[in-house]
């Protein structure tokens, strides 16, 4: 029982990344954010590991007393369970990554939308989505406005819905106000007049059928491995 306790205190959970998240942060010139704010009861907002990320497991194993032991210096930052310590990690570490490579890296990206909005981001190469704004390489920062964000005619950002097709269903309907696809030439989104939102753009195949435009590839998944 006290070995099984052990090995369940010196295991710990490790971000898992695809690759091609990496890239979209890396190239807006920002990493990409492991930890994000959590509001206590008291009013303050520590940093905690962001559970989404921190999805796999490193379990105790022979070399785990080796990497605590590498680390100590780090302890705080890389294998703390306290939950008084400036940042909240409960029993996770980023001194381990674990890497897939499932994901493109495109012209257009998605990213992950804040909690309970509705609608998919996609955002273009060289920006990024953090803290509620869109950024660039230079650290410039640009709000999305009624589902989109245009900077000198160039669309950078933009939330399509993805109800189209489906009558009377608004589960994942984004109304937009005013269209500015007509200003910022797109050749992968389009303005849908009827449910007045944005929608993926799709191309009718030879044989009928209709699909969405591929979205230009910047780099495949096996150029990023």
């Amino acid at each position: 029982m006290k070995a099984m306790n052990y090995a369940n205190e010196h295991s710990y959970f490790i971000p898992m990344i695809d690759a091609a998240d990496i890239f979209k942060y890396s190239a807006a010139g920002t990493g990409l954010p492991l930890y994000k704010p959590y509001k206590k009861a008291n009013g303050s907002s520590p940093m905690r590991a962001d559970k989404d990320l921190f999805s796999s497991m490193f379990r105790f194993c022979l070399e785990t007393a080796e990497l605590e032991c590498t680390y100590g210096s780090l302890k705080k930052g890389n294998f703390s369970q306290s939950v008084d310590d400036e940042i909240m990690l409960n029993g996770c570490t980023d001194a381990l990554v674990c890497v897939t490579f499932d994901y493109a890296f495109r012209e257009y990206n998605k990213f992950k939308w804040d909690s309970g909005r509705k609608g998919t981001l996609y955002v273009r190469a060289g920006y990024a989505y953090k803290d509620g704004m869109i950024i660039d390489q230079d650290g410039n920062k640009y709000e999305i406005a009624d589902c989109a964000c245009v900077c000198n005619h160039k669309l950078i950002a933009i939330i399509t819905s993805s109800n189209t097709g489906r009558d009377n269903d608004e589960r994942e309907s984004v109304p937009v106000e005013n269209n500015v696809l007509d200003s910022a030439v797109s050749s992968f989104f389009d303005y849908d007049e009827t449910g007045r939102q944005y929608v993926r753009k799709k191309l009718v195949r030879k044989n009928g059928n209709e699909s969405h435009a591929k979205i230009y590839t910047e780099k495949s998944s096996n150029e990023i491995r």
